[in-house]
């Protein structure tokens, strides 16, 4: 992954598109803008293995979001600021294969996952909230609710 000079300005989406990305080259790119934000684990839920991070920069009116999903170990604080995350794939730890990590060095900051990773970038703090809600949930979008129509 290449480092994008500190100067190099945050890409944001365009106002009220916040999109979630899987791509890993996008993802890559992403966090290479987000270096030196501070990035903190938001939320666990160890039922549906699955945590999500929150980062933002002080010049900043967004935050970023990343999910990931699968967490099978974490290393390190749960506040890492100045930051430099970086993600490798397909690893193979403890006899499984297609596990990734996500790291910071420095800090000593690690997260062991095997199902993926989504980022979210100009999340609103509002927005960023109602994504918390969602890493308790089994599913994470809105279903209509079938029980009233079955009385």
């Amino acid at each position: 992954m290449t480092k994008a000079a500190a100067a190099d300005p945050i890409v944001l989406p365009p106002e009220g598109a916040v999109e979630l990305i899987s791509d890993e080259a996008e993802i890559d790119r992403i966090l290479d803008e987000w270096r030196g934000a501070t990035f903190l684990v938001s939320a666990f839920n160890p039922s549906f293995r699955r945590m999500l991070m929150r980062a933002w920069k002080d010049t900043l009116d967004v935050n970023l979001a990343l999910l990931f999903v699968g967490c099978q170990r974490i290393e390190g604080a749960f506040e890492i600021r100045d930051a430099d995350l970086s993600i490798t794939r397909g690893l193979s730890v403890d006899g499984r294969t297609g596990v990734g990590k996500i790291e910071d060095r420095r800090s000593g900051f690690s997260l062991l996952f095997s199902s993926g990773c989504s980022i979210r970038p100009g999340v609103t703090e509002v927005e960023f909230f109602a994504l918390v809600d969602q890493v308790n949930r089994v599913f994470q979008w809105e279903l209509p609710d079938v029980r009233k129509e079955h009385r």
